[in-house]
């Protein structure tokens, strides 16, 4: 038998029906939480006993405030901004210098989020990776975690492709659980769920099917590889 109290899980937001499943398969809690290397790890964490899925929890040992367009610090319920970052923990510079990464002592940390009135932080996903559709920002994240819920998704990163008339297009790049299905068949369904469940500039224009991702050390999607070997074809479609 295995015996869990909680499992604490952070680096990027769990699809939501993977997280539900994985708590009710192995009878325990999943604890999300915030954090990188430039705070020592953890920033954030939800608390045992008033979880919120979807959430990364709230402060632990660390002051968050959101950093707004005009440079104003916020604490403000549902404000989205860029997260920033204080505490003892938290680097003051980097060995080479990276000015935009700091305002005064706050540690800016390039994710974008919003908190709720109780506190709890939701990352939305990094600055330089929202698609710009016509103006309209589009969280890949987001939308990720919509295509997650469908069964014969095994990954998927949603990125932003060159396009004439808006600027930038909402691709899904896909990896099949099972490629032997109709690849049309498969983009309409996903290109349909996600009008059911996202607003009409959020829903993806174009789906790719591939084998594989590139990834760093983490496992993390490179998105900027993944985009530059999309636009020169040189990605590994399916066969």
């Amino acid at each position: 038998d295995i015996h869990l109290r909680f499992v604490r899980s952070s680096s990027f937001a769990l699809p939501e029906d993977k997280l539900i499943a994985f708590q009710t398969y192995f009878h325990t809690q999943v604890l999300e939480g915030y954090g990188m290397t430039e705070t020592a790890s953890q920033s954030t964490l939800n608390p045992i006993n008033a979880p919120k899925i979807g959430s990364a929890g709230k402060p632990v040992g660390t002051e968050l405030r959101l950093m707004l367009a005009d440079g104003s610090l916020s604490q403000q319920p549902y404000v989205e901004g860029e997260i920033a970052l204080r505490g003892d923990h938290v680097i003051h510079d980097y060995l080479e210098p990276h000015p935009e990464s700091f305002k005064d002592d706050w540690f800016l940390t390039g994710d974008l989020g919003y908190l709720d009135e109780d506190g709890y932080l939701f990352v939305k996903g990094r600055r330089k990776e929202m698609i710009n559709r016509g103006g309209e920002k589009v969280a890949p994240a987001k939308v990720e975690n919509i295509l997650n819920e469908l069964d014969w998704v095994a990954q998927v990163a949603v990125i932003g492709l060159p396009d004439a008339l808006y600027g930038e297009a909402v691709t899904a790049v896909v990896i099949r659980q099972n490629v032997t299905g109709d690849p049309m068949k498969a983009k309409v369904a996903l290109i349909d769920y996600a009008r059911q469940h996202l607003a009409a500039y959020e829903c993806p224009t174009d789906v790719v099917f591939v084998k594989a991702f590139p990834v760093n050390a983490t496992g993390k999607v490179i998105r900027p590889k993944l985009r530059k070997q999309l636009m020169q074809g040189g990605q590994a479609y399916e066969a």
